[in-house]
C-alpha cells in the first residue's frame, strides 16, 4: 500500500553573510583592478582592433591610427595579446564555459602551454574558476558566470546583481550544483562554501555591465557583474 504526505514549510532562513576580514586603511597611491571576461579570441565576433586599443590604454602605450594598423597584421592570437599586459602588468586568466578546460566546477586552470609568451611572465597567472585573490588585504571573488546563468534559468530575481547577493547570503557560490550545475564530486570539503565575505565580487560574461555597493552591518561589499567592452566588474558579452 502507497502513502502519499505532504510537508508544510513555515519559513526559510538562510546562513547570511560568512565574516569579513578588516578592510584596510586607504593608502596613499590608488591602485585599480581591472575585470575583463568574453575575449572569444578567434570567433566571428572577436574584435583585435578593439583589444588592441584596450591594451594600449591600460599599459599608457597609445598612438595614432597608423601606428594601429601595422600591429594590427599580426596580433591574431591571445598569447600575444596577453603577453602585452603581462609585460607591464599582473594578469590573472581564469577559465570560462567555452575554454579549453574542464566542464564541471570548478574549472581548472588553462595549460600553461597555451600561453608559450605570456607565461614566462612572472606576472602571468592562469587561475581556477572561481577565483579568489587579495590586493592590498582587498579581497576579491569571482566565477566566469556559470553561477549565476543558471540561478537564472530555475528561479526569479530582479537582475543578476540579486542573484550574486543571494549567493553571499546563502554561502555558497554554486547552490545548483551537482543536481543541475555540473561539478566535481567532492566528499569531504565544499569548494564553493563562502568562508569568508569578499570586499569585491565579481562575475563574468554577463549580458550587460552592472555594479552595486552593499553594506550588511559589519560587511562593506562591492558586487559586480560582467564581458568585454571593457565595462568592468556583470562583465559584458557581445554575443548577446
Amino acid at each position: 500500500m502507497r502513502y502519499v504526505s505532504d510537508f508544510l514549510v513555515q519559513d526559510v532562513l538562510d546562513a547570511g553573510l560568512p565574516p569579513q576580514i578588516e578592510f584596510p586603511l586607504k593608502s596613499g597611491e590608488d591602485k585599480y583592478v581591472v575585470l575583463v571576461s568574453g575575449l572569444r579570441v578567434g570567433s566571428s565576433t572577436s574584435n583585435s582592433l578593439w583589444f588592441q586599443l584596450f591594451i594600449d590604454h591600460i599599459t599608457a602605450h597609445l598612438g595614432d591610427e597608423k601606428d594601429f594598423a601595422k600591429v594590427f597584421e599580426t596580433i591574431r592570437k591571445l598569447d600575444i595579446l596577453l603577453s602585452q599586459i603581462a609585460a607591464g602588468l599582473p594578469l590573472d586568466i581564469m577559465s570560462g564555459h567555452s575554454d579549453p578546460a574542464n566542464f564541471s566546477l570548478p574549472q581548472q586552470s588553462l595549460h600553461g602551454c597555451l600561453f608559450p609568451g605570456s607565461s614566462t611572465y612572472n606576472t602571468f597567472s592562469s587561475c581556477t574558476n572561481p577565483h579568489c585573490f587579495e590586493l592590498d588585504n582587498v579581497r576579491f571573488l569571482g566565477t566566469s558566470g556559470q553561477n549565476v546563468d543558471d540561478l537564472e534559468n530555475y528561479s526569479d530575481a530582479k537582475d543578476k546583481l540579486e542573484f550574486m547577493e543571494r549567493t553571499l547570503r546563502w554561502r555558497h557560490l554554486a547552490s545548483t550544483a551537482p543536481n543541475i550545475l555540473g561539478c566535481f564530486p567532492y566528499t569531504e570539503r565544499d569548494p564553493f562554501f563562502i568562508e569568508s565575505c569578499p570586499h569585491v565580487y565579481f562575475v563574468g560574461n554577463q549580458d550587460k555591465f552592472e555594479t552595486h555597493h552593499k553594506g550588511y552591518f559589519y560587511s562593506k561589499i562591492n558586487i559586480a557583474v560582467a564581458e568585454i567592452k571593457v565595462t568592468l566588474l556583470l562583465l559584458y558579452d557581445p554575443q548577446f
